[in-house]
């Protein structure tokens, strides 16, 4: 894993500052394939909170609302989104039991839901987002650099480690075909002496977690099985306000509706995805959990709305088994054609209007949004990661994109840390997970 500090710009690619093995794809720079990334949260913040909108005039009021922790804005409640061409098979909520016991009888709904929520009273945006990584400067620092870009308008620096001792970085996978690589190029190799006067053995590495004080089984709260045709625990949610469910209007667009079975328009109650479902591209599903916002529960959201809690808590994990096909299509970046996306949002946003065109009625960035798995341009067979809040984060390392075949992909937040990660094909999607396997997953 790449560790992210500031650093200075410069209008300098990666491929030119020889940083090896970077590859220039559509105005976005990949380094290596991984299965696994990490993120660190915790610095405490604070974003403008959408509190009313006037649907005659279009303008909004909002309020600051500072938050903090060990996971930061993101222990507060989220929603998962997907974005097509994908099919999900699976999903999953895990969280730790509140009662310390197996789910058998013992966790009752109002136990999980003061679990979920107990962090809200302490602490849409328009999901096209052009990857410009510009180089700033590569310091020499012993076998490996220390390059710096500017990812997503933030300058970041990462240690240039690909011909180092890969314990110190993320976990590799297997490189995609060469045929699918265009635009690319590599560099030389960064050479110099180091500057901190510690061998890398003996910093303590950033993927590395304490699992020895991590103690306790965790519970499933929310569950889909696109085969079984279940759904427990959750909601799928559109922004298809108007058609059966939500409302629209021409200030503010459509709200959250309930999402239709085949995901592409809205619906009067809440459906399940069907069986074998391929949602379409530019076509978006919102996982919600299946509990209303009620009497204020939810603070603010906007008027006719349909309006679910996500998903809350300074520790919990989203699992998911998914696949995403080229389905051929072609077109400009804006019309997220063959682009797919898997990512998380403060729940805020599309309570409020997720693509509402004017920023100052929305939270987002700084609410908080962390991107799992996007393809940036048409029919890219590489997936991105990033962070998007008041502390923004990034990284040139990708997911191969699963186009053939279903993986098992999960976001486990503990510990003030976010992993991310390629489970292994035999994962089980059980109702209870237990400690063992959590510290499996990090």
């Amino acid at each position: 894993m790449r560790t992210w500090i500031a650093g200075a710009s410069a209008a300098w690619s990666l491929v030119a500052l020889g940083v090896q093995g970077v590859e220039f794809i559509e105005g976005n720079h990949y380094k290596d394939p991984v299965k696994h990334l990490q993120y660190s949260f915790g610095k405490p913040g604070s974003y403008m909170e959408i509190t009313g909108m006037d649907k005659e005039t279009g303008k909004c009021e909002s309020k600051e609302t500072k938050y903090s922790g060990p996971l930061g804005v993101f222990a507060e409640e989220l929603s998962f989104h997907v974005r097509g061409p994908c099919n999900l098979a699976e999903f999953a909520v895990v969280i730790p039991n509140p009662k310390g016991k197996k789910k058998e009888g013992s966790v009752s709904k109002r136990d999980i839901d003061e679990h979920q929520h107990q962090h809200q009273r302490r602490h849409g945006h328009h999901h096209f987002h052009k990857r410009t990584r510009e180089v700033a400067e590569v310091q020499k620092r012993g076998e490996c650099g220390m390059a710096t870009a500017t990812i997503n308008g933030e300058v970041k620096t990462w240690a240039n480690d690909y011909n180092c001792d890969k314990k110190a970085g993320a976990t590799p996978a297997p490189s995609p075909a060469s045929e699918d690589k265009k635009k690319g190029g590599e560099g030389k190799k960064d050479e110099g002496t180091k500057d901190d006067g510690k061998k890398d053995d003996d910093k303590k590495k950033p993927s590395e977690v304490d699992t020895s004080k991590l103690t306790g089984d965790w519970v499933r709260v929310a569950y889909y099985n696109a085969e079984k045709q279940t759904a427990e625990g959750l909601a799928f949610l559109g922004n298809h306000g108007g058609q059966g469910s939500g409302v629209f209007d021409h200030k503010f667009g459509n709200s959250l509706a309930y999402a239709s079975c085949n995901a592409q328009n809205g619906a009067p109650s809440p459906q399940i995805l069907e069986k074998d479902l391929l949602i379409p591209s530019n076509k978006e599903v919102i996982i919600m959990s299946d509990k209303k916002c009620e009497g204020g529960s939810c603070g603010f959201v906007r008027e006719g709305a349909v309006a679910h809690h996500g998903f809350g808590g300074e520790e919990k994990a989203f699992i998911f088994r998914f696949k995403m096909p080229d389905d051929g299509k072609t077109g400009n970046k804006f019309e997220n054609a063959n682009m797919p996306a898997i990512w998380l949002l403060n729940a805020k946003i599309p309570r409020v209007g997720q693509y509402v065109k004017d920023m100052s009625c929305k939270c987002w960035p700084k609410c908080g949004e962390l991107d799992l798995f996007e393809v940036l341009d048409p029919g890219n067979k590489r997936c991105i990661s990033a962070v998007h809040s008041e502390f923004s984060d990034g990284n040139p390392d990708y997911f191969p994109r699963p186009v053939d075949k279903f993986i098992t992909g999960a976001v486990i937040f503990i510990g003030g840390k976010g992993h991310i990660k390629i489970l292994d094909d035999d994962f089980k999607f059980s109702e209870n997970v237990s400690i063992e396997d959590i510290k499996k997953m990090i």
